[in-house]
């Protein structure tokens, strides 16, 4: 797990690298306006946050309802964190394909918003894992 943080983290900051590059050079954003393309990865996060969020406590809640122990790798459910495994991937290469081939500018920030779900469901269940403490 940690192993896939550390390339998200890559990926992460590739893109911010990136991005400034891809929309002033072929979008023919002007530097001013190409700080608002990072709002594609922000609003993916804070979807990702509020999906995971919302659906983590309720994994918690009903394993406490069981009167069972609460274990870290209760955090980790195949349902919340395959969708944020499988996002990131979709994300990049709508990012690359769509700026290669130079369609809409929306198209690329729709793959950045991809990529922050699956930023984000990584770093949140990878931190969640870590530091719920041990029954």
């Amino acid at each position: 797990m940690s192993l896939f943080t550390a390339i998200s983290y890559g990926i992460l900051y590739l893109l911010f690298t990136t991005i400034t590059f891809v929309f002033e050079d072929h979008y023919h954003f002007s530097s001013g306006t190409v700080g608002l393309t990072y709002i594609g990865i922000g609003v993916g996060m804070i979807i990702g946050l509020a999906a995971l969020g919302t659906l983590s406590d309720r994994v918690i809640r009903k394993q406490q309802a069981k009167r069972a122990a609460v274990k870290p790798e209760h955090r980790l459910p195949m349902f919340l964190t395959v969708p944020g495994g499988v996002c990131m991937p979709i994300g990049l290469f709508i990012y690359g394909w769509s700026t290669d081939k130079h369609t809409h500018w929306i198209v690329p920030m729709i793959g950045t918003a991809l990529v922050g779900i699956g930023l984000l469901t990584c770093m949140v269940c990878l931190t969640q894992l870590l530091l719920l403490p041990p029954s």
